[in-house]
């Protein structure tokens, strides 16, 4: 299946392959390899550029990757476009055009997805150009097909090799597969409501923290959340959404080391979220360690805006964190980070 995205940045194809490759060695046998590439898309109607596209390809049986991939409650939020496809199910063109490349799908196709045995069809192509043209062709064939009452879902992926100039295109399909096993449109909202949550930023990191750094896990847990003040929007929504996965929540109003006055009951938190936007992160969180239980655990999120650009910003994060005596901090690069944000777990 080919997975991509651009939705957070340049980088992101690179951390949906980690992403991938961390389920892997967690043990989702489904998908058996994880590739990056870039494809050059080929134009299908009126001629054209060919469009780059970074993507990822996870390799195995189809129908078992998708199933891992749409179990997937942070792929869900960071993926743009899934496009499962069978290898044996390849066709090479020599400069064709979108009529033959239409024609070649629907040639394809198995012969029960055009007797009108109850199957309704819906194309999800790349380039997009192409589901017009092969919309047609199957129409013509004598297929149901609807944009919106589908029943199965026909993925084609139309690319040329890498250098090949205009000499060879492939075009590969997938499918038709069940809308109860892929339905693109529907799969945010239907795992959004299974997990409880909303769909928002806050929502995915939580999320995606939680599945890869498993102490950071809030469910059943008492944890503080330090905000620039105790009505802040990021405090109240982080509270919302740790409250909806079961945790006991405080919205802590942000103090400096010089500040005085009643504080939150020492070691009384088994996870601190540094949820500022500003300033010396690493000094805000020292400030409040004291809050943690002597085995907890704090996870903030750096916002660097251009300084995230700089070639060495990992290890000038760790230094600034083991500054303020926090020895072991984990800096990553998180599907449900910006391209300028990084998230940092320490561990106590």
């Amino acid at each position: 299946a080919v997975c991509n995205t651009t939705a957070k940045g340049a980088s992101q194809t690179e951390r949906l392959a980690e992403y991938l490759q961390e389920l892997r060695e967690r043990g989702e046998r489904a998908i058996e390899s994880v590739e990056m590439h870039t494809l050059e898309l080929a134009p299908s109607a009126g001629g054209g550029a060919s469009t780059l596209a970074p993507c990822v390809v996870a390799g195995g049986e189809a129908e078992a990757v998708l199933k891992a991939l749409m179990a997937s409650e942070v792929l869900c939020r960071s993926i743009d476009q899934i496009t499962p496809y069978d290898r044996s199910a390849c066709v090479a063109h020599s400069r064709p055009s979108a009529e033959a490349d239409a024609a070649a799908v629907v040639t394809a196709l198995p012969r029960d997805s055009l007797a009108g045995r109850g199957q309704v069809l819906r194309m999800n192509c790349l380039p997009r150009s192409l589901e017009w043209w092969v919309a047609g062709e199957l129409h013509r064939a004598g297929a149901a097909v609807s944009p919106s009452a589908f029943s199965h879902t026909l993925f084609v992926l139309a690319w040329r090799p890498r250098g090949s100039g205009d000499a060879e295109r492939l075009l590969l399909t997938g499918g038709p597969y069940s809308r109860d096993l892929i339905d693109l449109r529907a799969w945010r909202e239907k795992v959004s409501a299974a997990a409880g949550l909303p769909h928002s930023r806050i929502a995915a990191h939580v999320q995606e923290v939680a599945e890869r750094h498993p102490r950071c896990d809030p469910r059943g847990k008492r944890i503080g959340v330090v905000a620039t003040s105790k009505g802040s929007a990021e405090g109240r929504a982080y509270e919302a959404v740790l409250s909806a996965l079961h945790a006991t929540v405080d919205v802590i109003p942000e103090r400096t080391a010089e500040e005085s006055g009643a504080a939150p009951a020492k070691h009384a938190y088994d996870m601190l979220i540094v949820a500022i936007d500003r300033g010396d992160v690493p000094a805000v969180a020292a400030t409040h360690r004291e809050l943690l239980k002597p085995d907890g655990v704090l996870c903030a999120r750096a916002k660097l805006g251009a300084q995230a650009r700089g070639r060495r910003i990992t290890e000038q994060l760790l230094a600034s964190w083991r500054k303020h005596d926090f020895p072991t901090p984990t800096v990553r690069h998180l599907l449900a980070d910006k391209e300028t944000d990084r998230t940092i777990i320490v561990e106590l």
